[in-house]
């Protein structure tokens, strides 16, 4: 019995280090291109604008304002999700964890259980030569009676101990 629920918690740790790594994979394909603030893409466009009017240094200018811009809303985008996979991340190996905890009290109940019932069966193993054992002496006292009064010995029974 030991053995199987060994090899159940093993089963279970390998399947869910193998889910884990499968969730990890989906959360990071899941991922979606970030969404600009109307400020970059308003600057993006004014940039296209002076681009065309052959405003270069002000486009330049407005180009290197708006990568800035565009840097710091990456990463503060990146820092979310990355916070969103974590938090994700961290509620699926809760369940896992309780799912792990049910299985180890499955394992503990069924534990007791087969203590219990080996006891029990130890308990019925053990009335059972009690009572074999008690037959067999009241067999061989009634049998020495039988032999002693065939024989002509009086015989004188202590009702306490069962003994000639």
């Amino acid at each position: 019995y030991q053995q199987q629920c060994d090899d159940q918690v093993n089963m279970m740790m390998e399947r869910h280090k193998h889910e884990i790594k499968e969730y990890q994979r989906k959360l990071i394909e899941r991922q979606q291109k970030p969404k600009f603030s109307s400020v970059l893409l308003n600057y993006r466009k004014i940039e296209e604008h002076l681009a065309r009017a052959k405003n270069y240094s002000e486009a330049h200018k407005m180009k290197s304002k708006a990568d800035r811009l565009e840097e710091r809303e990456i990463d503060e985008w990146n820092k979310q999700k990355q916070k969103e996979m974590f938090q994700q991340e961290h509620i699926f190996r809760a369940a896992k964890k309780q799912e792990f905890a049910a299985l180890q009290k499955r394992v503990e109940t069924g534990k007791k259980e087969l203590d219990i019932q080996r006891r029990l069966a130890l308990e019925r193993l053990t009335q059972r030569c009690q009572n074999v054992k008690s037959e067999l002496e009241k067999g061989h006292t009634r049998e020495l009676i039988a032999r002693k009064q065939a024989l002509g010995i009086e015989v004188m029974i202590d009702r306490r101990s069962s003994r000639i």
